[in-house]
């Protein structure tokens, strides 16, 4: 069935958002449901890290997995072992992504969700 569930009226539901202002305002709420998910499934550290990884992949995008939990775990001054986990669960979660680079090599880099859930969530504190 797909994203398109049947309303009670003969059309279905994101067909009524064709117009600007309704998709505008439709986009809005997505995306706070979405940051409220996020805020309320994630942990502080998974934050931090989500928030730190965005920040790190800008100035050194090719970045492996490894390379990235070493940079954070020094930066955050974090256990290598706690920065991967972490690292692990934002994978499982759809916001980091590894891909191939080259043969012999994968990057980390963040989702479209990740990057948007980075930006849309002030900086976390770590306690």
């Amino acid at each position: 069935m797909g994203l398109a569930t049947k309303s009670s009226t003969e059309g279905y539901f994101f067909d009524d958002l064709g117009s600007t202002p309704l998709f505008e305002r439709f986009m809005l709420h997505l995306a706070n449901a979405f940051t409220q998910l996020a805020s309320t499934r994630l942990t502080e550290k998974q934050r931090l890290l989500l928030f730190a990884s965005n920040q790190t992949l800008r100035y050194y995008p090719d970045l492996s997995p490894t390379g990235l939990a070493d940079r954070l775990s020094q930066k955050l001054g974090m256990p290598l072992s706690t920065t991967k986990f972490n690292l692990n669960v934002l994978k499982e979660a759809g916001l980091l992504e590894t891909k191939p680079a080259s043969r012999r090599r994968t990057s980390a880099s963040l989702t479209f969700g990740g990057h948007l859930l980075a930006q849309l969530l002030s900086e976390p504190k770590l306690e």
